[in-house]
């Protein structure tokens, strides 16, 4: 018996060994990829430029064009109907033909725009790029962690911001506070590590990047980050965010994550928001998981 037991557990550590070769193996094919694109003339670069929702501030990624070509989402405007696009930062009420704007949405509550430490890249004068793109309803921190997963598998995701809020309240008078960005890297959990590629971000951001570029895997991997972000202290403010006030699937979740651990939730407070001005989807879901479970 103790042979057979050593036997299972000597075979399951070689099948988890066999899985973390082969995943090495993606990754450095993935990389392989990569330097070998890099080495291509600029023209077959596509230079992103962000517009901040709160400002003025302009700011630019250049992406290797084949990879955004891989999502139909960006086809379009590296296709030969459009004219060769110019290289200016220019607003979006300025677009020319080949320049792309994108409808600007709500700022989203969890948006990657509270990151405002991130460093500028610098272009060659002069350099024409095979798309220039104006992006003004998704932070430029978003599409480089997500050019960092699709580049080589690397995601990092930092605590909602509903997490941070609860922080504030809870720190002592006369402590220091820490601000934002050093508390996200202190506190963000890592889906894969991949060395030199380290880019925290928000995983509503980086669900809403999946779902409009239909990838499934990603998405579903930053469903799961979000509701394992779903704490005591947090699930009323997440509950009533911009993400979970428009998909169900995220309301019905946070539901039952409420059933489970009903008293102390209620032992926080707040209760009677989540139960204020409720759709009738939405009553129908609370009476169905959370009342008819509760003890009388």
């Amino acid at each position: 018996m103790v042979a057979a037991r050593q036997g299972t557990k000597f075979r399951g550590g070689l099948l988890d060994t066999q899985r973390e070769l082969e995943d090495l193996k993606k990754v450095m094919s993935q990389l392989q990829s990569t330097i070998t694109s890099l080495n291509r003339p600029s023209h077959e670069i596509t230079c992103l430029v962000f517009h901040s929702p709160r400002g003025q501030t302009v700011k630019k990624l250049y992406v290797l064009s084949d990879l955004l070509t891989r999502y139909e989402y960006f086809r379009a405007c590296h296709s030969s109907d459009y004219s060769e696009a110019h290289n200016s930062g220019g607003s979006p009420s300025q677009q020319s033909r080949g320049v792309v704007e994108k409808t600007c949405i709500e700022h989203n509550e969890d948006s990657d725009d509270e990151w405002d430490i991130d460093e500028e890249e610098h272009e060659e004068a002069h350099t024409k790029f095979k798309a220039t793109i104006q992006i003004t309803d998704t932070s430029r921190r978003t599409y480089k962690a997500f050019v960092d997963y699709a580049l080589c598998g690397a995601l990092y995701f930092s605590p909602p911001r509903s997490s941070y809020r609860s922080y504030l309240l809870q720190v002592v008078p006369g402590k220091v506070k820490l601000a934002w960005p050093e508390w996200a890297k202190k506190y963000g959990t890592t889906h894969t590590s991949i060395p030199g590629f380290k880019t925290f971000t928000s995983a509503k951001s980086m669900w809403r990047m999946a779902d409009m570029l239909i990838i499934p895997e990603l998405k579903a991997i930053c469903q799961e980050e979000i509701m394992s972000s779903l704490k005591v202290e947090n699930v009323v403010q997440e509950l009533q965010s911009k993400l979970f006030r428009t998909h169900v699937e995220f309301r019905f979740k946070a539901y039952q994550f409420v059933r489970k651990n009903w008293k102390d939730v209620v032992c926080k407070g707040g209760i009677e928001r989540m139960l204020t001005n409720l759709s009738p989807t939405d009553a129908h879901m609370i009476t169905n998981t959370i009342l008819r479970h509760l003890p009388p």
